[in-house]
């Protein structure tokens, strides 16, 4: 029993304060998350209005050799 005072006195926080506070690097790991998916998402729209436009070049190419 008294083991397990230790370990769980061990794990007490050491500033009463800091027991409200996410660590930065999970704030930065959300941060970076959200970036991932407006670039992903920028990604995807660029890449549609790529293929749109080869296809514009294609009928244009297209209508030409006639």
């Amino acid at each position: 029993m008294a083991f397990t005072k230790t370990i769980r006195s061990s794990h007490l926080p050491t500033h009463p304060k800091e027991d409200h506070w996410i660590p930065l690097s999970d704030l930065m790991t959300g941060l970076m998350m959200v970036f991932m998916l407006v670039a992903i998402a920028f990604m995807i729209q660029v890449e549609a209005e790529s293929e749109k436009v080869k296809q514009l070049m294609r009928r244009a190419s297209s209508k030409q050799r006639r």
